[in-house]
């Protein structure tokens, strides 16, 4: 896709944005797809970076990591990408009553396609809760993943050390947001040797079983309380 000066000033002075941050622009593009633009003030180190990244990733989309679907010039020079669109809401922001089970099957499913990516030799970066998003409808969950500006085609690095770099990052962010923002959950995890040392080995991008961990959590917990735990709500005040 090709913008005009006219046009690309249009979007960076005068058009809505959906999602606005330090580095870039998003804006509505068409049903399911969005213009990401990237801030004219970068740095020309960082313009450079984003420029490789999106080249080399176009095209390498699949269904819960986002990648550019189509690159977008200005005179003669990637100035950002189409994506596609998901509806949902950011990791930060997930519910109190997303259910539990639905939040796990969409793990298993993130689980499958990260061991994808990480085999074409994608090495994610920067992935947090404002760029992990999670929607819950029809009884199921879906987690996917965007932004990747930083995301890198590397070619030298082995794909069983790009593997456990991403299910690091990933790993990370899903654990800080649902078990370590519960102090109780977290304790009780420690004082369990089992849970303890499986967390040590997810956490270091070792493991691979991040949505099995999180199942056997929800059964020790729910067989020490002989309580029910269907929500993230439950989850968050069974040991309260």
């Amino acid at each position: 896709m090709i913008l005009t000066e006219q046009k690309y000033n249009e979007y960076i002075n005068f058009r809505q944005c959906l999602d606005r941050g330090k580095n870039s622009r998003v804006y509505p593009h068409s049903a399911n797809k969005v213009l990401k633009l990237w801030n004219p003030d970068l740095t020309l180190k960082t313009l450079e970076f984003y420029q490789t990244n999106a080249a080399n990733l176009v095209g390498m989309n699949t269904d819960l990591f986002y990648c550019p679907t189509e690159l977008i010039y200005k005179n003669n020079q990637i100035v950002g990408y189409i994506m596609k669109y998901f509806q949902g809401l950011e990791l930060k922001d997930m519910p109190d009553q997303t259910n539990l089970k639905f939040l796990i099957n969409a793990m298993a499913n993130l689980e499958k396609e990260l061991a994808y990516i990480s085999s074409k030799h994608i090495l994610l970066d920067d992935t947090n809760e404002e760029n992990i998003m999670y929607n819950q409808k029809d009884n199921m969950g879906t987690l996917i993943v965007t932004d990747c500006d930083t995301w890198q085609l590397n070619s030298h690095m082995s794909i069983e050390k790009i593997l456990q770099n991403n299910y690091q990052l990933i790993n990370d962010t899903l654990i800080y947001k649902i078990l370590r923002s519960i102090k109780e959950v977290i304790e009780y995890i420690y004082y369990n040797q089992a849970l303890r040392i499986r967390l040590e080995k997810i956490e270091c991008g070792l493991s691979t079983e991040m949505a099995t961990f999180f199942q056997d959590v929800i059964k020790t917990i729910e067989n020490y309380t002989n309580k029910n735990i269907n929500t993230y709500s439950d989850l968050k005040y069974v040991l309260k």
